[in-house]
């Protein structure tokens, strides 16, 4: 199963994730096209240490969707955690659909302003409008794609 979690910039995605799937001791493997952390039996795409304030895709280049898309259809048949900004978009979502991949879909939710607090604590100096437009963009595709996934659920972070 491949759990994809999205959600407004500061809308704790990746606090979600660590709470939900990160139990016990983790390691960082650099042998697929992008980093992956291992927990147990769970694999999560990106880079989830406790020596960086941006953990997950976070840390990975815009760019990087195609090696992510990469890394996705080699650990498919795995339990398989994805969250951010960097896999939250139509041909990340077009591309599960089409491989028949199961996934579950996941929207973090909380109040802007929540969001930008969380943001500021954080040094952060993304916008306010940024921050509405990724509750935009994760809105309309949770929609669009909620019908199509295994589970869909939204979870309130604040």
């Amino acid at each position: 199963m491949i759990h994809v979690v999205i959600g407004q910039s500061g809308s704790g995605k990746t606090t979600y994730v660590r709470q939900r799937w990160l139990h016990g001791a983790t390691e960082v493997l650099y042998s697929y096209p992008v980093p992956v952390t291992r927990c147990g039996e769970v694999y999560l795409i990106g880079i989830y240490d406790d020596q960086r304030r941006e953990l997950g895709t976070d840390k990975l280049p815009y760019n990087a969707l195609p090696r992510i898309i990469s890394t996705v259809d080699m650990l498919a048949g795995s339990e398989l955690v994805m969250e951010g900004d960097r896999i939250n978009n139509r041909r990340m979502f077009d591309h599960l659909v089409m491989r028949r991949y199961p996934f579950g879909l996941i929207l973090c939710r909380c109040p802007l302003d929540v969001s930008m607090a969380r943001l500021g604590a954080a040094g952060s100096t993304i916008t306010r409008r940024f921050v509405q437009a990724t509750a935009t963009k994760s809105r309309n595709n949770f929609l669009a794609y909620s019908a199509r996934a295994a589970y869909a659920e939204v979870v309130e972070t604040a």
